[in-house]
């Protein structure tokens, strides 16, 4: 199973199409500094490996920018990674954004999408199946999605997943997700259509910039459950629930004119060690969700509704003016949940912990930055 590993070295949006329809398992293919414009699908013919991915990077952030008028990047292909790339949407008239930077499907298992600067879409990363299977097991870490205006689109989710299981959606910032006009709510992160054991943490989600709520729509921060699904997307063909044994922890969201963190047709939920500020609170909606909601900080309700259950314990009401500065007077410490091993800021918890995403008070300041 051995492949010699190779290096190649692209300068434009053709020489890049061709280096991924030609690589091979342990393959690199890194991106001279520019700006590089695709018009159609970036596409692939191989699988990378476990043990030999197919990367696709730039040296550093900020060096190369995609800039995408109509294509996006069409992962069908088991063990790649993309990093390190700036990804723009070009693709009409003011207001009328791009679809997918990238769109995952079918049999594209173990994808890496890390550190990346994505912007301008109605959906940054969109990940389903098709012809029966299902993208399992990928990691989207450390990237920025956000939009420079609100969109005219019906649907805007930052990151829309749908029947996918296995997921780990970790430290990336969200904001910015505004609709100029719609009846339907705009979500920042969703797991959704019948997918398994997705975990959410470490986010920072900002419906709105720099507090301003004003905007019309409603804007919900992350969900388990999403809108609901038709059944023929989800992988029993049913859609018993939205998603099982999905975990929510240590996430900040802030400035949503819905809920923060929703759960709806989900089942067998943990929502712990959030700190959801400025928003409507946290939701249950719909039989069969269920949920253990556990020491978060919370300045709205918590509520379950239409036949959904949930258990509290060791939640936090606080007041949002103590936020993000820190605590007037810190509540008492509480056991640390047993899914939860570290913070918001990466630092490990001990026995117990603050309540919500920060196991001290003062954010994160002591963290020394990785080198």
């Amino acid at each position: 199973m051995a492949s010699a590993s190779r290096t190649q070295v692209v300068h434009d949006g053709a020489e890049l199409q061709r280096a991924t329809l030609n690589a091979q398992a342990g393959d690199t293919i890194l991106l001279a500094p520019g700006i590089y414009v695709l018009r159609s699908r970036l596409s692939q013919s191989q699988d990378g490996r476990a043990d030999a991915p197919i990367t696709v990077r730039a040296h550093r952030p900020g060096d190369v920018r995609l800039q995408m008028s109509g294509g996006t990047i069409h992962q069908t292909h088991a063990y790649w990674i993309y990093e390190n790339l700036t990804i723009e949407g070009h693709c009409g008239p003011r207001g009328q954004p791009c679809e997918h930077a990238f769109h995952i499907v079918g049999a594209a298992r173990h994808v890496v999408i890390r550190n990346n600067l994505i912007r301008n879409f109605s959906a940054h990363i969109k990940v389903n199946g098709e012809n029966g299977q299902f993208p399992d097991g990928g990691l989207f870490q450390f990237n920025t999605l956000s939009n420079d205006t609100a969109l005219a689109s019906d649907i805007l989710t930052p990151f829309d997943l749908v029947g996918a299981s296995h997921w780990v959606v970790a430290d990336n910032q969200v904001s910015h997700f505004i609709k100029a006009s719609s009846q339907y709510p705009s979500y920042g992160l969703f797991m959704k259509g019948g997918g398994a054991g997705g975990r959410i943490e470490r986010n920072l989600v900002m419906c709105a910039i720099g507090g301003d709520v004003s905007h019309g729509g409603s804007r919900v921060g992350i969900s388990l459950g999403g809108g609901l699904t038709g059944p023929r997307f989800c992988p029993d063909g049913r859609c018993l629930f939205e998603h099982k044994g999905g975990v929510i922890r240590n996430n900040v969201i802030v400035d949503c004119n819905d809920v923060g963190i929703d759960n709806n047709r989900a089942t067998q939920s943990v929502i712990a060690h959030n700190t959801v500020i400025r928003t409507l609170g946290i939701g249950l909606r719909a039989a069969p969700s269920d949920a253990t909601v556990y020491g978060n900080v919370v300045d709205g309700p918590i509520q379950a509704r239409q036949g959904s259950t949930i258990k509290l314990d060791h939640n936090h009401r606080s007041d949002a003016r103590q936020f993000p500065s820190g605590w007037q007077n810190p509540p008492a410490r509480i056991p640390t949940h047993s899914l939860v091993s570290d913070d918001f800021c990466g630092r490990p918890r001990p026995a117990t912990t603050l309540p919500g995403a920060f196991h001290q008070a003062g954010g994160c300041q002591d963290v020394t930055p990785a080198k």
